[in-house]
């Protein structure tokens, strides 16, 4: 019980010391995110139960202390490989907390499967908890929805994933 209690504070104390508060106005960041993708249906998407990794790259620019905008690369191994590359924004209503609260939306265009071309509508939502360990580096929990449309003369149609996951975030100072 000891170590428990020994562990709790140690941890309590990190995360205390290494909040900071979240300016990103002027700074450029890259980021990585990685978790789980599950197909959650669509119009005649196949095998909906299908699970598998999902990995994406992005870029965002704070134009202000609560908003952000954004490009991101998706890939979703989801038993037919969806991929969308979207434009976007990010809302931050409180940076200054130690877990500061977000909202994404971003649209865009992908592709449903291997082999499908790339002019497909792309849609994606997201929300989380990004905790910031000094003004240039971040965690952040999320859960994302993308949405890729399609026709159904292929059988498979419009597909709809949700995934959650991790990110990091390295952020880069003012540019002047």
């Amino acid at each position: 019980m000891k170590k428990l209690a020994l562990t709790v504070m140690t941890l309590s104390t990190l995360l205390a010391v290494t909040t900071q508060a979240a300016d990103l106005t002027g700074k450029l960041g890259l980021n990585y995110s990685v978790g789980p993708a599950f197909v959650i249906g669509g119009s005649r998407a196949n095998d909906v139960a299908r699970v598998g990794p999902q990995v994406g790259a992005g870029a965002e620019y704070g134009l202000t202390q609560h908003v952000s905008a954004t490009f991101a690369y998706d890939d979703q191994e989801v038993g037919f490989q969806t991929q969308t590359m979207t434009f976007g924004g990010t809302f931050r209503p409180m940076p200054q907390q130690a877990l500061s609260p977000f909202f994404h939306a971003a649209l865009g265009f992908g592709h449903r499967y291997s082999g499908d071309g790339w002019d497909k509508f792309a849609m994606n939502l997201a929300g989380g908890v990004e905790h910031f360990f000094t003004e240039n580096l971040s965690a952040a929990a999320q859960l994302s929805y993308f949405y890729v449309a399609g026709s159904n003369n292929n059988g498979i149609g419009d597909v709809h994933v949700i995934e959650p996951g991790l990110r990091m975030n390295f952020y880069f100072g003012r540019y002047k």
